[in-house]
């Protein structure tokens, strides 16, 4: 029997399901609902930082931190994610991911002062974490390739929902509440019932129905994929991404407010042309990958948008400067879907390996998102907005030069380069 495959496709995660099927349709709806409103509270105090900020008793370096703290801990979660699903499965995690963030939330009705702030934002951070090695490891066990890209439009593409959700939503809710930031934060505690809800009674019926085949825990899983060219490279340009989305995505309402004057209310609604963007970009190229077959062109053409949006942001006319806001949210998320699928496109890589090749390329990057903040805020303090802004061009141009490096692995990849590699593996 061959054990040739398709370009583009992979044989060791393509065996589940050949239709999409109403049961694997709210499989995906349960595991999205969970990331949506999940990765909104990563997000849902940036609006509101200012306020916060005066109540706490931060400065912005602190801030910073309460957004930038998130990452740490999604890394966290993900690197604890393949004993997790190793050993209990999706349903179990899933449910943990979604019970972390209901508490996070329910935390900020006692947040007192910044550490109990944090601590909310640490259960946070490990909820998103474990949700998004789960999407992973059920978007490659569970559904078959012709599906995945499309599903990793969707998936890259649901931060950006949660931010638009954040950006819409939290101000209006903040003055809903008499301008009680606590109530505003802690009451979508009570919204994580509805994936649950979905997850347990319409999504999960048998273990082996949704479950992916994680099979035992291999403690050197991540030294195995690590060995993959390609993944050191989505971690490369990932976190290169991460510094520069880790920093503008929670500063420009602060920044608008503080160097322009703006209101909470006019600086939010600026501020929705990232994420709006953001989520037509990501779902519309998973769509665009699909079609064309190509991984690189997308991968970077994110990070020149990011660098653009950057020079942009800086400029005195408020025009440019909202197209400047619409190219990083755009730059940020158009290349994700492609981040995924490329790792996805490795040949030797089954559920469980492609999970632990995610968690790994991603949870790297969230320590670079968790500093990045931190540090940007200690320079804008120092030297302003604007220039620490044209200072994070760099990363953005790093992490186009990591994408000009990978391999094309679509069904339209070079076929030099992969008689080359086949070349190479039959030494």
């Amino acid at each position: 029997m061959s054990d040739q495959k398709a370009p583009g496709t992979n044989p060791l995660i393509s065996t589940q399901r050949d239709k999409m099927t109403t049961r694997g349709l709210m499989v995906a709806i349960a595991i999205f609902l969970a990331d949506t409103i999940l990765t909104t509270q990563m997000f849902n105090i940036s609006p509101i930082l200012p306020v916060m900020m005066e109540e706490l008793n931060m400065n912005l370096s602190l801030g910073n931190l309460s957004i930038s703290l998130v990452y740490l801990f999604m890394a966290a979660g993900m690197f604890i994610s393949p004993p997790i699903l190793g050993k209990l499965g999706t349903k179990a995690a899933c449910n943990i991911a979604i019970f972390m963030g209901a508490a996070g939330c329910a935390m900020n009705y006692i947040v007192i002062n910044v550490f109990t702030l944090f601590i909310s934002r640490i259960l946070i951070g490990a909820g998103v974490g474990l949700i998004f090695a789960t999407i992973s490891a059920v978007i490659a066990g569970f559904f078959a390739p012709k599906y995945q890209p499309f599903l990793n439009g969707l998936y890259g593409g649901m931060p950006y929902v949660g931010n638009l959700i954040a950006i819409a939503l939290t101000v209006p809710m903040f003055n809903g509440f008499n301008g009680s930031w606590r109530n505003a934060l802690g009451i979508w505690s009570l919204v994580f019932i509805l994936p649950f809800i979905v997850w347990m009674v319409f999504a999960y019926k048998k273990k082996e129905e949704t479950d992916v085949d994680t099979g035992a825990v291999e403690t050197n899983l991540f030294r195995k994929v690590w060995k993959y060219r390609n993944v050191k490279l989505m971690t490369l340009v990932y976190s290169m991404d991460m510094v520069v989305f880790g920093f503008s995505s929670g500063v420009i309402p602060t920044y608008l407010v503080m160097d322009y004057g703006e209101t909470l209310e006019r600086a939010s609604q600026l501020t929705l042309a990232f994420p709006i963007l953001g989520v037509i970009c990501a779902f519309s190229f998973g769509g665009v990958i699909t079609a064309t077959g190509l991984r690189k062109p997308t991968l970077c053409i994110g990070q020149i948008s990011k660098a653009i949006g950057m020079i942009l942001i800086c400029l005195p006319f408020s025009p440019l400067r909202v197209l400047g806001i619409g190219l990083l949210g755009a730059g940020s998320a158009l290349w994700m879907p492609a981040f995924y699928t490329v790792i996805m496109d490795e040949k030797d890589f089954d559920a469980k390996t492609c999970a632990a090749a995610v968690a790994l390329a991603s949870a790297i990057p969230y320590i670079f998102g968790c500093v990045a903040p931190a540090i940007g805020g200690a320079v804008a303090d120092a030297i302003g907005f604007k220039p620490t802004f044209i200072i994070w061009i760099v990363p953005a141009l790093i992490g186009l030069t990591g994408a000009l490096l990978t391999p094309e692995t679509g069904k339209k990849r070079n076929k030099k380069a992969e008689a080359q590699a086949a070349a190479s593996a039959g030494k």
